[in-house]
């Protein structure tokens, strides 16, 4: 495919990605909104997104040109494999408890 400006994906795709982006980067700056006006001694220092659509292409750098804040992916600090018992989507939760996030 293309590349669309900054993401690697086709011209439709792109108009469609871009779409989405940026209604995501609306909603964030909502929540910020809202938390600087409930939280104003502890001002938001970083964004870490977690979850498979963390990784798609760009989309660190894209929030972090909208945001005005350093964006990264979190990577839960323990390893899951598929044997063992454990669901594999669980390791998002039980990283984001290990990190005292949740």
């Amino acid at each position: 495919a293309e590349k669309n400006g900054r993401f690697a994906v086709g011209e439709s795709e792109g108009v469609v990605y871009r779409a989405a982006l940026d209604d995501f980067a609306r909603e964030i700056r909502r929540s910020f909104s809202w938390y600087r006006a409930q939280e104003r001694e502890h001002p938001v220092e970083k964004i870490i997104l977690s979850g498979s659509g963390c990784k798609a292409p760009d989309l660190n750098a894209f929030l972090t040109d909208q945001l005005g804040v350093p964006v990264e992916m979190g990577i839960p600090p323990i390893r899951f494999g598929t044997t063992g018992g454990y669901d594999p989507a669980f390791a998002l939760a039980v990283g984001l408890a290990l990190w005292e996030v949740i």
